[in-house]
């Protein structure tokens, strides 16, 4: 975000998630140079050059990512056959917009989405790149902000209804537990039996993890737990307490699995979250970090984020 969504994205230099990526975005060594040089991305687009009166760098990426797509041509259907053309100019623009002000990137996401509807090939082809890199849990460029920046621009684009009913469903699952807002709250059970709501810990700080048993990355991030002594610490003064959630029904698997000793295991009573759907949960292992009053702080985030915050933090 400017916030999560945008300065939360893993930089990888640019190297393409799916595909063979030659970059084009320079390394700025002394911070005056543009990050283009308008030399073409592949045949078929060439990335617009910022006036030679914009001197200041900022300036230069502000007006580039406004009239990155001025020179394409959506109405192409060629260009979207080749990877290397739309692909490549899809990941070179979201790789600028981290460096710009977060109503200037949902500006120019909407821009780019108005584009297409034209043709809905065209149309089909960017909302699905939209989704593979700000809204698939793997991708190095997930971005919830950017994700609900294009959402909007598909439920406001001139198209069949048809082509609305996932994004509205996908842009009504991320407005939830926004960071700031009060999470959701709901009943949990402990394997011994004992029922509490997430609304009822005390705790300064309070971790939400939704995981399975049988989940590989799961239990990475529970060994990660165990062997950075910031949770620890933190659960044993009553700062942290790290509620783990399992939201399936093998009851059986749920009780056997181990997990850190600070770890207070429960799963989903009657199902409520899922039934529900009063979370976001693309993937397991998801993770959630609310203040006292149960605010969202950080949502959908690695372990190695989480431990790197707690420990700014807690010091």
């Amino acid at each position: 975000m400017i916030g999560k969504g945008y300065m939360g994205w893993v930089a990888v230099g640019c190297v393409l998630w799916a595909t063979a990526c030659h970059s084009l975005t320079k390394q700025e060594g002394n911070n005056q140079e543009s990050v283009t040089s308008g030399k073409p991305v592949r045949h078929g687009f060439s990335r617009p050059v910022p006036p030679q009166a914009i001197v200041d760098p900022q300036k230069r990426v502000s007006w580039l990512v406004e009239h990155y797509w001025d020179t394409y041509d959506f109405r192409d259907t060629t260009l979207i056959a080749d990877p290397e053309i739309a692909e490549q100019a899809f990941v070179d623009f979201i790789v600028l917009l981290p460096r710009v002000e977060k109503t200037a990137a949902d500006h120019a996401l909407s821009r780019m989405v108005d584009s297409t509807a034209a043709m809905m090939r065209v149309f089909e082809y960017f909302t699905d790149l939209s989704e593979k890199y700000f809204y698939d849990p793997n991708s190095p460029y997930r971005s919830d902000d950017a994700y609900i920046a294009v959402l909007k621009a598909i439920l406001k684009a001139p198209v069949d209804s048809l082509y609305k009913i996932r994004p509205e469903y996908q842009l009504q699952m991320l407005l939830k537990n926004r960071p700031g807002e009060v999470a959701a709250d709901f009943r949990y059970v402990g394997t011994d039996g004992k029922q509490g709501r997430l609304s009822a810990i005390k705790a300064d700080y309070t971790l939400v993890f939704f995981h399975d048993p049988e989940c590989p990355e799961c239990n990475r991030v529970k060994e990660y737990m165990e062997l950075n002594p910031v949770f620890g610490e933190a659960a044993a003064s009553s700062k942290l307490m790290v509620l783990g959630l399992y939201l399936d029904e093998n009851i059986d698997a749920w009780k056997k699995e181990p997990h850190p000793a600070f770890m207070l295991n429960a799963r989903d009573m009657n199902q409520e979250i899922t039934k529900k759907a009063l979370y976001d949960i693309r993937a397991i292992p998801t993770l959630y970090l609310l203040d006292r009053q149960k605010r969202v702080i950080l949502r959908d985030i690695t372990i190695e984020h989480l431990g790197r915050y707690l420990s700014a933090e807690l010091q």
